[in-house]
Formats: structure tokens, C-alpha cells, sequence
């Protein structure tokens, strides 16, 4: 049995002290594997694969040791849930280097992605919730998250979806990886590592990650607001006018601000569908419009926050499916949108069903 790896770990406040890791638990991404910690299993350390970047790492970990949002772990039904990984101390070798960091223990194994909550088939096969209105108390809890960030000066670039996870029980959030944020510290700004393509704002097209902040965070958390309403369709898709047309990506797309459920038909694209837009809240459908078109001004995460408390607290029941709730007097588009699907792909079979002609006779799969 090989003997633990010690480390000394350094507090905010400069008092330190020993630490021995335990088992790996995982590999980690890019930038460490994950830990247990002997004796303080509420915490995990991240061991840094490039020790290289002893300096940079140690000037971003004291920023973000001395700049921390305040985002305290949750008590529900008894259960304490730590929304945040941010580091509680960083750690030295007996040389001085920074290895990494200890930070708060999320379970992963009560938390999901967030975008296993956007597509039907996903919640279905994970056993999650078909209420809607958990959606909506999710995205409520991603714009908090993102407001208390934004209030220390702190950005996430690469905010989207699958780097987001929630707690299966209340949707709270779970963020780990912050070591890959732009953090704001005393002596400047330390930048964010990654930024995902359909999720770049427009004006950063031609930016670095290292160059992107609250514009790129504004722009990323109204994409997955739109999702997380609008059962997962992305708002820059949508299907082509024209048969002919060039088949653009989403981010080509989001670069030429094609969005097609704003105020005016976009030239390019028509909405997907089954998209559920027409039903919603007036002001949600203006402030997706000024997040993304084009010299809008986007909404802030805390006017994100307090809209969708208030939609929280003003949802209609749908009278027909106790998972459905609605947000104005066009009813609930969750029925409207179901009973079109259903309709379609009967026809769809019907079609398939209905004998092709060549010449007068029929011809089906006997026929082949």
C-alpha cells in the first residue's frame, strides 16, 4: 500500500495546515483529478496535471480565496446541498508549489445535467420530473448563481448546459470546475480557459476566451433559459426557408443573429415546429429579444433572476396534465404543442401506411 500524498493546505486568512488525500474519485477534466480528503469528507481536493502553472494557479486561487461569492450551502428536508465548488484553500507541496486545491464535496451521484432536463426522452430514461414549472425553478437558479458571481466581478465563459448540473431532488444548482472562470482579483483579472461554440455571443466572434466577460455570460445564460423553457430547442435553430439554402451551424447562425422567434420573421430560418414561444410571457419573449438581436440590450442574470421569480409566482395550472402549468390566457402551449406532435406523426404514419401508385398499380414493402 502505497503511502498518502501530503500537502499543506493555506486558508484565505494565511493559517495552513496538513492535509492527506484519499482514494481518486475521478480523473477529472482538462486541468486536475479529484480527490478525497483523509478525516474531512466534506471536502475533496483538485491536484493539478500542470504543475507548470505553480505561479499563475497559486495568483488565481488567493483571488478567488479572498473574492468568494456568497452562495452557502442549501438545507432542504434535513440535507445540506453545496451549490458551489470554490476553493477553500489551495495546496503546496513541501516545495512550495501550488497542486491545486480543497474545495466542497457535491455529490454528483444526486445531481444531473442540465440538459438531461430539456429533452423528454433524457427525463424519461433518468426517472426525472415531467413538471414543467422545474424547469422554470431551475433556470431561476442558474440566473442566481450567475448574479452572485457577477457581483464579485467573476464571469464563467463557458457557461452552458452540460457544465451545469442540478440536484434531482429541488433543482438546485451544482458548479464545479470554477477554477476555469475570469476571476477578478486585487491586482487584475485572471481569464477564463474555455468558451463552447453555440453559445458565443456575437460581438465575440472574433475574441479569445481570455477577452470575453458579462456580455458572453448574458448572452450564454438567455440561451439556456430559452432551452430550459422551450423543451430544449435552441433559439438560433430553427428550419430553413429555402430548400436550396446554404445549411448554416448554430453558430454561424448566432454570428448572422438569424433568431427566429423574435418580434420579425428572420430571412433565413423559420421556428422550429414545436417551439412553445407563442405562449409565452410577454416580457420573457421582449427579453429574449433584446438578448438576441442584434444592438440589443441583453438582460443582466439579476433581471433574468427577478423575472423568473415572478413567472414562478404567477403560473396557471393546466387543468389537463397536473405537470403542465401555462403563463397567459392562450392557454398551455405544453397541450397545444403535444396534441400538434401527435397529430403530425399520425399522419406521418398514415402516409407511410397509404399505397404508392407507379403506373396505376400499387406498390409496397412485399413489393421490394
Amino acid at each position: 500500500m502505497t503511502d498518502p500524498m501530503i500537502f499543506n493546505a493555506v486558508y484565505a486568512d494565511h493559517s495552513f495546515g496538513k492535509i492527506s488525500l484519499g482514494e481518486m474519485i475521478n480523473r477529472g477534466g482538462a486541468s486536475g483529478k479529484i480527490y478525497k480528503v483523509q478525516n474531512r469528507p466534506e471536502l475533496v481536493a483538485k491536484i493539478f496535471h500542470n504543475t507548470n502553472k505553480s505561479k499563475t494557479n497559486r495568483q488565481k486561487l488567493e483571488a478567488m480565496l479572498l473574492n468568494k461569492p456568497h452562495f452557502p450551502p442549501v438545507e432542504a428536508d434535513g440535507v445540506s446541498y453545496t451549490q458551489i465548488a470554490w476553493p477553500e484553500a489551495l495546496l503546496e507541496d513541501e516545495q512550495g508549489f501550488c497542486v491545486g486545491y480543497l474545495m466542497p464535496l457535491i455529490n454528483m451521484d444526486e445531481a444531473v445535467s442540465l440538459d438531461h432536463l430539456m429533452q423528454k426522452a433524457t427525463r424519461k430514461k433518468l426517472g426525472l420530473s415531467e413538471k414543467y414549472a422545474y424547469r422554470i425553478f431551475a433556470a431561476y437558479n442558474v440566473a442566481a448563481m450567475v448574479t452572485s458571481l457577477h457581483k464579485c466581478g467573476h464571469y464563467i465563459v463557458d457557461l452552458k448546459p452540460s457544465n451545469v448540473s442540478v440536484y434531482k431532488a429541488n433543482m438546485l444548482v451544482a458548479m464545479v470546475d470554477c477554477d476555469g472562470f475570469s476571476i477578478k482579483g486585487e491586482k487584475g483579472r485572471y481569464p477564463a480557459e474555455f468558451v463552447s461554440e453555440e453559445y458565443i455571443y456575437p460581438e465575440g466572434m472574433n475574441l479569445s476566451c481570455q477577452e470575453m466577460g458579462e456580455e458572453q455570460d448574458k448572452f450564454a445564460l438567455a440561451v439556456i433559459i430559452f432551452k430550459l423553457l422551450n423543451n430544449g430547442i435552441h433559439p438560433f435553430s430553427g428550419s430553413p426557408r429555402k430548400s436550396d439554402a446554404e445549411m448554416l451551424t448554430i453558430q454561424n447562425r448566432i454570428e448572422q443573429y438569424h433568431y427566429a422567434y423574435g418580434l420579425w420573421p428572420d430571412k433565413y430560418q423559420a421556428p422550429h415546429p414545436y417551439s412553445l414561444h407563442e405562449y409565452f410571457d410577454k416580457d420573457t419573449l421582449e427579453m429574449f429579444e433584446r438578448a438576441f438581436t442584434k444592438g440589443g440590450n441583453r438582460p443582466s442574470a439579476y433581471e433574468w433572476q427577478e423575472h423568473l421569480w415572478k413567472l414562478m409566482h404567477h403560473l396557471r395550472q393546466c387543468k389537463n396534465n397536473p405537470n403542465h402549468v401555462y403563463f397567459t390566457s392562450k392557454g398551455c402551449g405544453l397541450c397545444i404543442m403535444e396534441d400538434k406532435f401527435y397529430h403530425d406523426m399520425h399522419d406521418l404514419k398514415k402516409q407511410k401506411q397509404t399505397p404508392e401508385k407507379i403506373r396505376g398499380i400499387n406498390v409496397d414493402d412485399t413489393c421490394l
